[in-house]
């Protein structure tokens, strides 16, 4: 297990990717977005974007605008 800071909370997780971050939080993938340490990661890299403890995480409810 590794801590990262998920929407400002140090939380103990198993994932290493972005992607397994999500399935593991059992969140709706196409409904949220993903900032690392302050960067959006588009969803068709969350498989490639790997995580390391410490790393700062926002996820939150993706809306579109108009």
């Amino acid at each position: 297990m590794m801590q990262l800071i998920i929407n400002d909370a140090p939380t103990e997780v198993n994932a290493t990717t972005v992607a397994q971050l999500i399935e593991e939080m059992k969140v709706p993938a196409e409904s949220v977005a993903v900032a690392l340490n302050q960067t959006i990661i588009a969803r068709d890299a969350w498989s490639s974007t790997s995580l390391t403890a410490g790393d700062s995480l926002a996820v939150f409810q993706a809306i579109a605008g108009g």
